[in-house]
């Protein structure tokens, strides 16, 4: 009898060791999880300012994009204008004589 009281008292005092560190391990992990949400948590004025922000640039880009458009349909007319100019000069030189 007293060696399975014996075996009972040490497999209690094995399961009470094993409920420390599982409780240490425990207490481990909650303050790493604090340290997580602190981190969170000091994010939330970020995420706000994006919020704010991400209209403004989403306009900035699409105006952006209008004007390479307006740019580039202003480098077209001007190379036809352009061109157009020269080869009016060029026959206007010819009936002149000049060329």
């Amino acid at each position: 009898m007293s060696g399975e009281l014996h075996e009972i008292s040490a497999a209690i005092g094995e399961l009470r060791g094993e409920v420390r560190a599982a409780n240490a391990q425990r207490a481990e992990i909650n303050r790493k999880l604090d340290s997580v949400v602190q981190k969170l948590d000091g994010l939330s004025p970020m995420v706000a300012r994006l919020d704010r922000i991400e209209p403004m640039v989403d306009e900035h880009e699409r105006v952006n994009q209008r004007a390479v458009g307006f740019h580039a349909a202003l480098g077209i007319g001007g190379g036809v204008a352009g061109s157009g100019l020269v080869a009016g000069a060029l026959a206007l030189a010819r009936k002149m004589g000049l060329w």
